[in-house]
This record gives C-alpha cells, sequence and structure tokens, in this order.
C-alpha cells in the first residue's frame, strides 16, 4: 500500500456484518438462565420440604449444608445460601412470596438474607416490607 491508500474505504470494505440486529444467539442464554431460575426455586421449595421433615441430622449426622456438599454435590457457596434462606423465609414471608413469583432473584433473597442475619421482631418485619416495596416497584 502507498502513503494514497484509503483507509477508511479500506475499513468499510472488510468491517464484519452489523450483528447487533440478529439476536438470535440471546434465545439460547435467555433459556438457560430460565433453566437456572426454575432448578434455584425447586431447590428452595425441596430444601424447605427437607427441614420440614427435620429428620436429616438423626438420619445423616451432617447439617443440611454439610450434607448437600457430600451427596448431591452441591458447591458450598450454594449449599450456604440455601441453608440461610431457608431459616429465615418464615420471618421474611413477603420476600419470599416475591421470590416465588420470580420478582425477586435468589440472589436478591440471599443478599437480604445477609443483611438481616442480625435482626428480628419488628426490624425484620420493616426490611421484609420494604425490600418486598422496593423489588415490586422495580418489577414494575
Amino acid at each position: 500500500m502507498d502513503s494514497t491508500t484509503d483507509f477508511t474505504s479500506l475499513a468499510t470494505q472488510t468491517a464484519a456484518p452489523d450483528r447487533a440486529a440478529d439476536t438470535a444467539a440471546l434465545g439460547p442464554v435467555m433459556a438457560a438462565a430460565e433453566s437456572v431460575h426454575a432448578a434455584l426455586d425447586e431447590l428452595v421449595r425441596a430444601w424447605l420440604q427437607m427441614a420440614e421433615w427435620g429428620g436429616l441430622a438423626g438420619a445423616t449426622g451432617m447439617s443440611a449444608g454439610e450434607w448437600a456438599q457430600l451427596s448431591p454435590r452441591l458447591p458450598r457457596w450454594l449449599a450456604g445460601q440455601l441453608e440461610g434462606i431457608v431459616e429465615r423465609l418464615p420471618v421474611l414471608p413477603l420476600c419470599a412470596e416475591l421470590f416465588f413469583e420470580r420478582v425477586l432473584t435468589f440472589e436478591d433473597l440471599a443478599g437480604i438474607v445477609r443483611a438481616t442475619r442480625q435482626l428480628n421482631g419488628a426490624q425484620l418485619a420493616g426490611i421484609d416490607d420494604w425490600a418486598a416495596t422496593k423489588a415490586r416497584i422495580r418489577a414494575a
């Protein structure tokens, strides 16, 4: 190429086609994400049933989090979050409802549980109400 080459026209001739309008590649990601949300919903519900049963420690000699890491081989972080969430759901009924309606994500719910670990009574009820209100506003 000599010094008179027009690099602008060369760039437009060799540029890749505009793919921004083609969103077909997003569909599989959206479907997989929906599967993850459904699986987390199912895990929380199953963990709640396991907690209501109450026989895990007697049957296995382990906490729910320990058992979940060894038997179904869940990651430690997930077992810990499930254990914390299920322990706190009865005192966060609005947040629980919004999670099962898919207004709050699993991560949202885990964050609320972490933030409210030291709270109880009226303070906790206030946080539950506040978080539920914020989630409804965000979803609207």
